[in-house]
């Protein structure tokens, strides 16, 4: 793998993280827990199953989110987004 492709794959990764936090709203520990079945594209929402408090909720998702996530997918087609793991 090119040196740039590691790190254009590293932007897209942490884009998604920042956008996750910020736009949507997510904790870190939702973050790094956050499995793909629980991503709706179609409703653009996002489901936490274990939030704060151990409540069920779900947030919105930014079109921004949706165009990171989906090219994070891309890169990373598994069961959890793998975010906190090294690429």
């Amino acid at each position: 793998m090119s040196r740039w492709r590691h790190k254009e794959r590293l932007i897209i990764k942490n884009q998604v993280i920042v956008l996750l936090m910020f736009h949507a709203g997510l904790r870190t520990r939702e973050v790094v827990n956050l499995a793909i079945n629980n991503i709706d594209f179609n409703k653009q929402l996002v489901y936490i199953q274990d939030g704060g408090g151990g409540k069920f909720r779900r947030v919105e998702m930014s079109k921004d989110l949706i165009v990171s996530l989906k090219s994070w997918l891309e890169i990373r087609p598994r069961e959890f987004l793998s975010l906190e793991r090294k690429l």
